[in-house]
């Protein structure tokens, strides 16, 4: 997650009457990616769809989204997607409150301080690289009859 999405060292606007915040939702996902919390705190936000416009998110279960998505004429209004379409670049413009932002700040905050996962090192054998044998070749002769 880059610090431009959700920066926890700029000053927040709670209390201060401001409109909702407009942020990136794939930078949402990188944030609250493991977070089941974080993304039930998305049900009744906005949010716009790059081929069928602005929606409300209705719900979340699991990996899926439902959106109403109120310009899709003539077509099914509740749609539902995985949360990889954030990832997939399918959405823009998502509103949150402060409320949202701040737990998104300290999502940011306990990525930053967890320690990279190392892989476990292997030892190299100490005679050099092991060949491996070839199991002897098998004779195809056909028995008389």
């Amino acid at each position: 997650m880059t610090p431009d999405a959700v920066d926890p060292s700029q000053p927040d606007n709670k209390g201060s009457g401001a409109a909702p915040l407009t942020i990136d939702p794939l930078l949402f996902f990188q944030s609250a990616s493991g977070c089941a919390e974080l993304w039930q705190e998305l049900v009744g936000r906005s949010i716009t769809h790059r081929t069928f416009g602005p929606g409300t998110i209705t719900r979340i279960d699991g990996d899926y989204i439902s959106i109403n998505l109120p310009q899709r004429l003539g077509k099914k209004q509740l749609t539902e997607f995985t949360r990889d379409a954030f990832r997939q670049g399918y959405f823009s413009d998502l509103q949150i409150d402060t409320a949202v932002e701040q737990k998104l700040r300290a999502a940011v905050l306990a990525q930053q301080e967890e320690p990279e996962p190392t892989a476990p090192s292997v030892a190299a054998p100490a005679s050099g690289p092991v060949k491996k044998k070839r199991a002897p070749a098998r004779s195809k002769k056909k028995a008389a009859a």
